[in-house]
């Protein structure tokens, strides 16, 4: 039950903060969506292997503040 309650709140506040993880990252949403569905099947052990390394300058690793920047 506990696994399923995160992964519920995760989904919620993907939903709520994709928009602005897109500002603050410059990363487009597409984009976003797709490492988010790779990261998600990774973490549940559905992926052979882990989604790509980002090209994007380091914008995956800066943290979605919910503020533009």
């Amino acid at each position: 039950m506990a696994a399923h309650v995160m992964t519920a709140a995760a989904q919620m506040g993907y939903v709520i903060f994709r928009e602005a993880c897109v500002r603050d990252t410059g990363i487009p949403l597409e984009e976003l969506d797709e490492r988010a569905a790779g990261a998600c099947a990774h973490g549940a052990g559905l992926a052979a292997a882990p989604p790509p390394d980002a090209t994007d300058g380091g914008a995956a690793s800066r943290p979605c503040t919910g503020t533009q920047s």
